[in-house]
């Protein structure tokens, strides 16, 4: 009996070693990492707040950048307003999330990321006054179009006019011819006449008409440039046909159509003018030096300000080296290349406004993750 005893004794100290020892490990080992859990909850409690917020941020900045781009190649005053108001909305919200983020969760970074969001705003900004100014001056192009290919056209009429006149002139003349009695005095001072006056004449109006309609089909072609290279030779032949022009015109005998043509050639030697305030020459170098980059120049800056974002530059600097760089160029007097200069500026600024505002939330949630994780963490390793 005593040895049955001793046998049960045993067994039920093996059960009780084989059943407790792993629920007192598991009981030590939640005393243990109580503090690293606590920590952890903590973590999750701050991270996803900071997650949502930085989400925002990326939605927000990745429509600014996204939209900037049609914006800038907008055609008309009802699309640019309509671009720039969304934008506009997209900055707010943008702010307003800023707002919050810095009223919930505080951190070293406010700052900046407000800086960046104002380098963000005006970029925009100055964007939407580039793009306004740009179809200003299309308008005014289009204006001085209508005008200046309205005085061609009434100079060709006129022109046409003329060598009709003309031609009608040097019929009569050569018809006086054979009325006249051949050897006299007549005959030859009518031949005179006829070669010195009548035919030359003709000549002048013949080149007065196909000058003119060369001067139409230039102006025509100023509309669909796209490439300031190509102003340098149509300013070279306009200025050519202007001249030859302005000598027909000069030698025209009829007082009352001499008058009309010079008020027509007046208006076209001002919308020709390459140096003249309204000149059409000028517009369009202002129209091309002024339009925004396409696409793939405008993905590329965005490429440049992500880059330097991402190497912790979210201060905006180049953009400001840019912006003494444009003044200088407005100091030189090319406004053409000063506004594309400027207008590349502001994309690169609002790329680097976009990848600080992103970075500067990672930089914070990654802040909230040591602070709370590996600090309380540690101090529940040594306690």
């Amino acid at each position: 009996m005593k040895s049955r005893t001793g046998l049960g004794a045993r067994l039920l100290a093996a059960f009780l070693v084989i059943a407790g020892l792993p629920a007192l490990a598991g009981f030590f080992g939640w005393f243990e990492l109580r503090d690293v859990t606590r920590a952890q909850q903590q973590l999750y409690d701050r991270s996803i707040p900071v997650l949502s917020d930085m989400r925002r941020f990326t939605e927000e900045s990745s429509a600014i950048i996204t939209v900037a781009p049609e914006l800038a190649a907008v055609d008309d005053e009802a699309a640019r307003r309509d671009r720039a108001a969304y934008l506009g909305a997209r900055v707010a919200a943008l702010s307003d999330h800023l707002s919050r983020f810095q009223a919930e969760h505080g951190g070293g970074s406010g700052g900046e990321l407000t800086r960046a969001v104002v380098a963000m705003e005006a970029g925009i900004a100055e964007l939407d006054r580039l793009v306004k100014q740009r179809l200003s001056l299309v308008q005014a192009r289009r204006e001085g179009l209508d005008r200046a290919l309205g005085a061609t056209q009434a100079l060709l009429n006129m022109a046409d006019t003329l060598v009709a006149n003309a031609e009608m002139s040097t019929a009569a003349v050569i018809s006086n011819l054979y009325d006249d009695e051949p050897g006299q005095a007549q005959h030859l001072t009518t031949l005179d006449k006829l070669i010195e006056v009548d035919l030359f004449e003709l000549g002048l109006m013949f080149e007065l008409r196909s000058r003119t309609a060369e001067i139409g089909l230039l102006f025509n072609r100023i509309a669909g440039l796209s490439d300031a290279g190509d102003l340098a030779p149509i300013r070279a032949t306009l200025g050519e046909r202007t001249e030859i022009v302005a000598r027909r015109v000069a030698a025209i005998r009829d007082p009352g159509r001499a008058a009309q043509a010079q008020t027509l050639l007046a208006t076209i030697l001002t919308l020709s003018d390459p140096a003249g305030p309204g000149g059409l020459l000028g517009l369009t170098e202002g129209i091309l030096g002024a339009r925004w980059p396409d696409r793939e120049r405008a993905g590329g800056a965005a490429g440049v300000g992500g880059r330097v974002a991402c190497g912790g530059d979210g201060s905006g600097e180049p953009g400001a080296g840019g912006g003494a760089a444009r003044r200088g160029g407005l100091a030189r007097g090319d406004p053409g290349d000063a506004v594309a200069q400027r207008g590349c500026g502001g994309c690169r600024a609002l790329a680097v406004a976009g990848g600080a505002v992103v970075l500067r939330a990672r930089q914070y949630l990654a802040a909230v993750g040591q602070s709370v994780g590996y600090d309380d963490a540690a101090g529940g390793g040594a306690a």
